[in-house]
């Protein structure tokens, strides 16, 4: 299990592997071996990304340099071999938002993609423009639950490979909550159909044409698992969206359910082994971890990476505040979310902020602070929605966060309060220093994507809260607040605990 390795046996893993393979190559064995490389929600993470571990160890994960690196130096060994992707290559980094993704199609071209599953991430600049970046790809594109306004597939349902004498067929399919993780209007052009009966009705036609049927599948762990059970004969499901690090897949029955992580921080690595002699298909998983400490990389994608930065303002270098502690994101609380929580009510005038976690995508290094690094952590290019609720209203809505109902994980201002871990039930709710008042109508803010699903989220009709829609950026806003403070002094307040 490589992902618990320490750096020395991690060194001499990848020593052990490469020595192993190449007495495979010399002995004749290695054409009965077949490996799907893979990876997923890049999220544009064209350079390494600083973290913090729980131990304080910081690093560089990921890197699309890096990444190739290890897809070049595997493949120097694997003499059949397939490089796959489960989406979201799109946003994340501005030169995505400045080319509308079209940076990712020139990276992933560059990286010798063999095929790709589009994720959730790859529609935030809307369903046409996607289609228009992809005529660009030099690799192949699958989904079989994705259609045009007419009713019929924008790519393939599924696709045949042949590597070692044996039928590869994979099926793309993506998830079902596509409509609720976008801004609507960017899936004017197309329609999800139900995945698990598009997954049955592409396997009905590959299973007669292929010996190994797969899935890519940028779903999520959950979804992969219950595509597992409920659909019979798919060998393995590579997969995404979950962000799930699962060194040896996890098995469901009779389907091997593979993912790498995020980022670019893993190369997963999925080995099928043909017995000649039996005949016995065999097959097992682990990653390859990717850090400026363990990869050399890639002189060529370097280039492809530097390029295209050129097209970024010069003005994004420009130093405009001091950083005095990491900015770290977390799944619950972090002082990150906490303080951008903070500028969002100061800069709205609301005794409430809502300021969504997945809309935060990088941390941050103690010192200098400059606009490119502000634009990375907000790439979305939202905007802000000021609207009313009641007290009574919030008291719902953080009973749903409590028993883990809410689609979204938020940080707030204005707000405190206590979940109990057992009962699932929220208690002490305090706004502003002062207990909640049931019949009372608070101000509020949040972004434009959090209101366009503010129904589904907070249960409240978008056109019955008396919603303003500010014009500036959320970025342009976070980066006055910077200049401002010049220091930022950044704390997790703490405004959720458990007992």
């Amino acid at each position: 299990m490589l992902m618990f390795l320490s750096t020395s046996m991690k060194q001499l893993y990848h020593i052990t592997l490469v020595f192993a393979s190449l007495l495979m190559a010399f002995s004749g064995g290695l054409a009965s071996d077949i490996h799907l490389l893979h990876y997923n929600d890049f999220h544009a993470n064209n350079t390494p990304r600083y973290s913090v571990d729980e131990a304080g160890n910081e690093n560089y994960h990921g890197g699309a340099a890096w990444l190739k690196g290890m897809v070049d130096s595997l493949r120097l060994i694997y003499e059949y071999d397939l490089l796959l992707h489960a989406g979201d290559d799109f946003q994340g980094s501005p030169v995505s938002g400045i080319t509308s993704g079209g940076s990712q199609v020139t990276v992933m071209n560059a990286m010798g993609l063999d095929l790709f599953c589009p994720g959730n991430h790859e529609f935030d600049y809307g369903d046409l423009n996607l289609r228009r970046q992809l005529d660009a790809a030099e690799f192949e594109v699958t989904c079989c639950n994705l259609a045009d306004s007419t009713g019929n597939l924008v790519w393939p349902g599924y696709l045949v490979f042949e590597l070692a004498g044996l039928r590869l067929g994979f099926i793309g399919v993506i998830t079902a909550a596509l409509p609720e993780l976008i801004v609507k209007e960017n899936l004017t052009h197309s329609r999800v159909l139900d995945p698990i009966e598009g997954i049955r009705l592409q396997m009905q036609q590959l299973e007669e044409i292929s010996d190994l049927q797969f899935l890519i599948s940028h779903s999520g762990l959950y979804a992969d698992s219950l595509y597992a059970a409920s659909v019979p004969g798919i060998d393995a499901i590579i997969g995404g969206h979950s962000h799930s690090v699962l060194p040896e897949g996890v098995q469901i029955g009779e389907t091997l359910i593979v993912q790498a992580g995020c980022c670019g921080n893993w190369l997963g690595d999925l080995h099928i082994y043909i017995d000649d002699a039996t005949g016995v298909i065999s097959m097992s998983s682990h990653l390859h971890e990717i850090s400026k400490q363990h990869v050399s990389p890639s002189s060529s994608m370097l280039n492809t990476v530097e390029l295209l930065d050129e097209l970024l303002p010069p003005e994004l270098n420009e130093v405009i505040g001091q950083l005095d502690q990491p900015w770290i994101r977390r799944h619950g609380e972090s002082n990150l979310g906490d303080w951008t929580a903070d500028v969002m009510c100061d800069f709205a005038a609301t005794e409430l902020a809502f300021m969504n976690l997945g809309g935060l995508r990088r941390d941050l290094p103690t010192g200098e602070i400059t606009r490119l690094n502000i634009w990375e952590i907000n790439p979305f290019g939202n905007h802000y929605v000021t609207f009313e609720i009641s007290g009574l209203e919030l008291f719902l809505f953080l009973q749903r966060v409590a028993r883990g109902e809410v689609s979204e994980s938020f940080a707030y201002s204005g707000v405190r309060f206590s979940i109990h871990r057992e009962l699932n039930t929220v208690s002490s709710i305090m706004v502003n220093s002062e207990s909640l008042v049931m019949n009372r109508i608070y101000s509020a803010v949040t972004n434009n994507f959090v209101f366009s699903h503010l129904e589904e989220l907070f249960g409240l009709n978008p056109e019955e809260v008396n919603a303003i829609h500010l014009k500036q950026l959320d970025r342009e806003v976070i980066i006055q607040a910077i200049l401002e403070q010049q220091t930022v002094k950044a704390h997790n307040h703490q405004r959720i605990t458990f007992y």
